[in-house]
């Protein structure tokens, strides 16, 4: 299975965490898995029977999911003034 590259997202896709130093839409590798660890966002680990390393593959739904309620929450009430 082919990776799909950030760049040509489809809306139900796995990818790749970045690397240590990279960003994917704005968020550090370890921002992401914090998220993850708190269950806010899907990742998932995929490795091969013995091994010890593997992949982390990030579900992109749950990111853009959890960021579009970040944005319902900081949304001024009705009536209030944007400053």
């Amino acid at each position: 299975m082919k990776l799909i590259d950030p760049d040509t997202l489809q809306p139900d896709t796995y990818v790749r965490m970045p690397k240590p130093g990279r960003k994917f839409l704005g968020l550090c590798r370890t921002s992401l898995q914090n998220l993850a660890d708190d269950g806010f966002i899907d990742v998932i680990s995929v490795q091969r029977r013995g091994c010890n390393r593997g992949v982390k593959l990030l579900f992109v739904p749950s990111l853009i999911d959890y960021l579009d309620g970040l944005r319902r929450d900081q949304r001024p009430e009705e009536g209030e003034r944007k400053s």
